[in-house]
């Protein structure tokens, strides 16, 4: 149903980037890597483009202008989740705390980090980065709309409390072995 109700969207995105995109993927990656139904809610509304960014929120006659705050150029989603100076200094010191944490080295590209990695694999660690890289993109929103720069402390402070949270819920559902098979290198930061 989701998948049904996006399809105008496609184009959109397809237009701008020119790739072929897996979009039953995409659009089931969400509800593959959380269970937080707010981080599910946001994948929908960007790959929509439905998120509140100032040149929507000017479009829609909510804001005076579409400027960054932190930057001033047009605030667009790719703005927002990428190319402001601010999120790229973010995805930066993110690529670099994922690499020594994991010994997994990453490049993030706006691709990646608007629809997620493709994972034909299943493997665990891409779902995790998929996961890490959803809630980091909820994290620049978030703290987008507060006016606050984001920074990768905050975040891992912020992850770190999430992945505990999980962790108690897999405790109290019985599912803790499950849950350290797939999060567990999530649990060890």
């Amino acid at each position: 149903l989701l998948l049904c109700l996006s399809l105008r969207f496609c184009n959109w995105w397809y237009h701008d980037k020119h790739i072929d995109f897996d979009w039953k993927h995409i659009f089931w990656l969400p509800y593959k890597v959380a269970r937080d139904t707010d981080l599910q809610s946001f994948q929908y509304q960007v790959l929509n483009r439905y998120i509140a960014c100032k040149n929507n929120l000017f479009k829609w006659g909510k804001e005076q202008n579409s400027n960054c705050p932190m930057c001033n150029k047009i605030d667009t989603i790719e703005h927002l989740l990428f190319t402001c100076t601010d999120t790229k200094k973010f995805w930066n010191e993110f690529n670099t705390w994922w690499f020594e944490s994991m010994n997994f080295a990453i490049k993030l590209s706006i691709v990646d980090i608007i629809f997620g990695i493709q994972n034909d694999m299943n493997d665990k660690l891409i779902d995790v980065l998929n996961f890490c890289i959803l809630f980091a993109k909820y994290y620049i929103y978030k703290c987008r709309y507060k006016d606050t720069k984001s920074n990768i402390n905050s975040y891992k402070m912020i992850l770190k409390e999430r992945v505990e949270m999980e962790r108690y819920i897999a405790t109290m559902t019985d599912t803790l072995v499950a849950f350290m098979q797939h999060w567990g290198r999530l649990c060890e930061l």
